[in-house]
């Protein structure tokens, strides 16, 4: 913990001596002898690749490095998933193998802006923008100068579709530099910093992982074995569940909850006013973490499930399983889609010892296993309704339930207390960067 603290508190670097208005509106002013080079004046040659057509093996499993953007991850690039054939390169023009050292830059989809450098000579493919023997560039600088401005050039990607920069927009941006000696001094100061921040990131995020997979544990025990050290247990007749304590019964889940009985009528109108809660705004603690006003012709086509005080929602998509919620205090007229089921405790069920069932290991484990279709990969709810559930008596229940809430806040204000350090830590390296290659901190005294 203290390097971190100390990381977060690293020492004040000075500015430079003098400096000159850089010509760039956003960038102000840098270091007096800087000089601004257009990437195109500054490397020998930039250019992609292409991909050739996957249903023709004679292109494919040869001993060409190929690389494609789902590898661009700000790393060193020492082999690629796909190896392509000298056939591939007669083929198609547009595939030229890359030397050691060359700068990569995904130019659109999902992961635009990312970055990675050859380690290994390769070809690319149609996304990768690669940037080859520099001038007057050390590439390590342009490397960091790009994650700096990764964002504002998603942002002016943005369009109709998928975000899509071109060639010719690389090629006009304009980056001020110092020598390719000063470069170098600063290309060496950001890999020591950010393997330092890496490395803590990577630990902290290591301790998120393993306090979630202790909240999992905890719960799904709870809801299997009970909270008695010394309880006798009994065959539950399920073989994934194994045995639960002698007085638990083991049902359907039609037979301890009410199954998405609340929708809004086809004729609601359009100026209705809802609270829409929508997939992404269920945490992974089981909370929600927003909703959105919407009038009713606003929401998504299949916005319509009503969700009622203690009910538990879970997401029947598979992609994403593990969005359960349980709404303890709903604001008025909230609504979700049907990619939600809205589970609503029977009689003899508390409603919270049913939220914590459905989040146990085993419970999602089943709704995984019992999910179909292959492009949006779902479980419909009345085979939901099959599954098995199982109950101690309502007041064990609520010793179970009086537990986990306890328990699981501990563990959750760690999880949170983690994420805020990973968050600092990102600005603090985000920060760092801006700072180095923009010229507002002089990092040659360190030399």
């Amino acid at each position: 913990m203290d390097a971190i603290k100390n990381m977060c508190l690293m020492k004040d670097y000075t500015a430079y001596p003098e400096y000159k208005p850089s010509g760039i509106d956003w960038l102000g002013d840098v270091p007096k002898h800087w000089e601004a080079w257009k990437v195109t004046h500054g490397y020998s040659f930039i250019g992609s690749g292409s991909t050739p057509k996957s249903d023709d093996l004679c292109y494919y499993d040869g001993d060409i490095n190929w690389v494609t953007t789902s590898e661009l991850r700000e790393t060193i690039i020492h082999d690629t998933n796909s190896k392509l054939t000298e056939e591939a390169l007669r083929n198609y023009s547009s595939l030229k193998v890359y030397p050691v050292g060359t700068l990569l830059f995904a130019m659109y989809g999902a992961t635009i802006g990312r970055l990675g450098i050859l380690g290994v000579k390769a070809t690319v493919n149609q996304a990768c923008c690669a940037f080859v023997d520099p001038k007057v560039f050390v590439t390590e600088f342009v490397y960091y100068w790009l994650q700096m401005r990764r964002p504002t050039l998603i942002a002016l990607s943005a369009g109709g579709g998928q975000p899509n920069l071109s060639q010719d927009d690389l090629k006009r941006i304009k980056i001020p530099v110092p020598s390719l000696g000063e470069q170098r001094i600063i290309a060496d100061f950001l890999d020591e910093q950010m393997a330092s921040f890496d490395t803590l990131i990577k630990k902290t995020e290591k301790q998120i992982k393993l306090l979630q997979e202790k909240r999992t544990a905890l719960i799904s025990h709870a809801v299997t074995k009970g909270l008695k050290p010394n309880a006798e247990y009994k065959p539950s007749g399920i073989d994934w569940l194994g045995d639960v304590p002698k007085r638990w019964e083991v049902k359907r889940l039609k037979n301890v909850c009410l199954i998405n009985t609340d929708k809004l009528p086809d004729n609601t109108p359009d100026d209705y006013l809802i609270e829409y809660l929508d997939i992404g705004n269920v945490n992974s603690s089981g909370c929600v973490i927003g909703t959105e006003k919407l009038y009713f012709f606003e929401a998504p086509s299949r916005a319509r499930r009503i969700v009622k005080s203690k009910d538990t929602i879970i997401s029947t998509v598979r992609t994403y399983l593990k969005a359960v919620a349980f709404v303890s205090n709903p604001p008025e007229n909230l609504i979700v889609s049907t990619g939600f089921a809205v589970l609503t405790a029977c009689e003899g069920v508390t409603p919270e010892y049913l939220f914590f069932l459905i989040l146990s290991k085993q419970f999602i484990e089943r709704v995984v296993a019992n999910s179909d279709g292959v492009a949006y990969p779902a479980i419909n709810p009345t085979r939901m309704a099959t599954l098995p559930a199982w109950l101690p008596s309502e007041s064990e229940q609520k010793g179970i339930t009086d537990f986990l809430f306890k328990e699981t806040a501990k563990i959750d204000t760690l999880i949170k207390k983690n994420q805020q350090l990973v968050k600092k830590l990102t600005e603090k390296r985000t920060a760092l960067i801006a700072a180095a290659v923009t010229g507002k901190m002089d990092v040659r005294q360190n030399n």
